[in-house]
């Protein structure tokens, strides 16, 4: 396995290293030869249907080796890090001379004698099938979204994560408001209104599972207009709601639906800036705006509270959500095999010459319910398989449960305790909100440690637990906000209400850089199955997330604030040396990983 992570520069006497596949990987991918045809009887009498199936088959290991590092330069943080873009082409080339067999086969009846002669059809080398290859027009062709002005891509950036910085806002700003719909629907139990938090992230929870798939059958646009639609829409019956029931199942459908915004834009940051140094930067920008959602909607939230009631937090996520369903509509298409498989269908229509294809054309037994079942089962199967998965899936499960606890803790604290106004209470969060933006700003010092480790002599790479070093830090920077909040919530203890508030600046700093770091570790440590590992770390962090807070009414009631809060500290204490322990022997785990040992056998990566 070779490990990801950023490589010293190659002396110029020096070949970069390539990955290489081994033969039993690419026997995978490629037909039976003319010699095991002849001596299985079985294999004569196969019909076009066999052919085509064990062609479809080939196209699709590929395709889905194509469609993984898609996501994985989509989600990843660190793109220098993840497995070069030609490693995972050679394995798409390997099957591209199959391509006019698969076109041919879904008009015709080949008979296995006509193997040969459909072969060297589709073979490279042969120069017949490039004629009907659609790609791109040249290294400047204008419908590549790299290729597009940058006021243009950055329009396209912003639009896409203001969208997600709405879903984000939504989520917590609801919290504000918690008060006054216990007051007009005669709600005793506060544990009811969390209900409506916990809706919310078991939505944004299973949402990416169904999104990833729809977005690579039918681009990127269609998904983003359709669910920043429906998630406008289903703000509405919030606004008017007369119940807390009918608030926390539409909650949940919105959830659901404008996930895209937070799913899909690290995509279509990869989308449209091509170097690693320009996608770093937009993704900053992205991280911005998806990090400090959560905090910006408590604290705008118990102003539109305080004056204009709680119904007036939906009316203003309803007017933003609307705003930037509209600018998507002027967001065109941005991913690239999409594109191009829109490309070769046109060309098709225009000449009646089925013919024509791109590389990135599903095979005929591609579906959705078969992507669908591909990016439930595998992502389910390395969280309770893989140590590296669950272990970091607990974690920043915790971490991200806490965070949104907070969002419970803090009105009883600022509210309850120390009788602030709820306009002046949302105020709390300025210390958390300066915390995830100074998080979000230390990446280059993050980069700069990753630099400084040791190159490993087995892969001539920097190792993936250097990813973590940071993370490492922010585990101690999170605990140590959280403990510093649980000794001095309470003015019955510490008086002064500056010291709760400043306690969230390490709380927000730890916070993000965990999350970002311990992502980066996962994409780093697992190639072209990054993406299958972040969407189960994406689900058991979403459930997790739903359910603690739904303990934090009854724990601040019962129990003390301080009491409530030392209890998280400690709990977030005792998972801390997570990051250490791989910090210091993920190469250990890594070793012994059963997935990572045969991707290593099959590929050779």
């Amino acid at each position: 396995m070779s490990d990801s992570g950023p490589s010293t520069p190659p002396s110029p006497d020096e070949k970069p290293a390539k990955v290489q596949f081994n033969d039993n990987f690419a026997g995978k991918l490629i037909l039976p030869t003319e010699e095991e045809i002849q001596n299985d009887p079985y294999r004569r009498r196969a019909s076009s249907r066999r052919v085509s199936r064990r062609m479809s088959k080939a196209l699709a290991i590929a395709d889905i080796l194509e469609q993984e590092r898609q996501y994985v330069i989509g989600d990843i943080i660190d793109l220098d890090t993840i497995v070069e873009a030609d490693d995972i082409e050679e394995a798409t080339t390997r099957t591209r001379r199959f391509s006019s067999v698969v076109a041919a086969s879904r008009k015709s009846q080949a008979s296995t004698k006509d193997w040969r002669e459909l072969e060297e059809a589709g073979d490279e080398s042969s120069g017949e099938d490039e004629d009907y290859l659609i790609e791109w027009e040249g290294p400047e062709d204008p419908k590549n979204p790299y290729n597009w002005s940058k006021l243009y891509r950055f329009f396209c950036l912003f639009t896409v994560s203001m969208q997600g910085f709405c879903v984000a806002f939504y989520s917590s700003s609801y919290t504000a408001g918690i008060p006054g719909m216990m007051a007009e629907f005669g709600i005793t139990n506060r544990t009811i209104t969390v209900l409506g938090v916990s809706a919310y992230l078991f939505g944004m929870g299973v949402a990416p599972l169904i999104l990833a798939p729809l977005s690579e059958m039918y681009g990127r646009r269609i998904v983003y207009i359709i669910g920043m639609a429906s998630f406008t829409i289903f703000i509405i019956p919030a606004c008017v709601a007369k119940n807390i029931q009918t608030i926390i199942i539409i909650r949940f459908l919105g959830a659901v639906s404008g996930s895209v915004g937070i799913s899909n834009a690290p995509g279509t940051i990869a989308d449209i800036y091509q170097s690693a140094d320009e996608r770093s930067k937009a993704f900053a920008v992205f991280a911005i705006t998806a990090m400090n959602g959560p905090p910006l909607g408590t604290i705008i939230g118990g102003v539109l509270f305080r004056y204009l009631g709680w119904r007036s937090i939906n009316y203003f996520s309803l007017i933003a959500a609307g705003i930037f369903f509209v600018a998507g509509f002027f967001v065109a298409e941005t991913y690239g095999p999409h594109i191009l498989r829109e490309k070769a269908r046109h060309r098709r229509l225009t000449t009646g010459d089925d013919k024509y294809f791109s590389r990135f054309d599903f095979p005929p037994a591609t579906s959705l319910a078969t992507l669908l079942r591909r990016n439930f089962k595998r992502p389910l199967k390395m969280l309770f398989t893989e140590a590296i998965c669950l272990a970091w899936a607990l974690y920043l499960s915790v971490i991200y449960a806490l965070l949104y606890m907070s969002f419970i803790a803090y009105p009883v604290v600022f509210m309850g305790l120390r009788g602030w106004e709820p306009q002046i209470a949302g105020l709390g969060f300025v210390g958390i909100l300066i915390g995830t933006s100074a998080g979000v700003a230390t990446d280059p010092l993050s980069r700069w440690g990753v630099r400084r480790h040791k190159v490993d002599p087995e892969t001539g790479k920097i190792p993936p637990e250097a990813l973590i070093w940071f993370a490492c830090v922010g585990a101690v920077l999170a605990s140590i906000g959280l403990w510093i909040f649980a000794w001095t919530c309470d003015p019955g203890i510490v008086k002064p209400w500056v010291f709760c508030i400043l306690a969230g600046i390490p709380y927000g700093l730890g916070t993000t850089v965990v999350f970002t770091n311990g992502w980066n570790y996962l994409l780093s440590s697992y190639s072209i199955y990054a993406a299958s590992a972040m969407a189960g770390n994406a689900i058991s962090r979403s459930f997790l997330g739903g359910i603690l807070p739904l303990f934090a009414p009854k724990m601040y009631s019962n129990l003390s604030p301080a009491i409530a809060s030392t209890i998280l500290a400690t709990l977030a204490t005792a998972l801390m040396p997570i990051p250490f322990i791989f910090y210091f022997w993920g190469k250990h785990f890594r070793e012994r990983s059963p997935m990572l040992l045969a991707l290593a056998a099959q590929s050779g990566i």
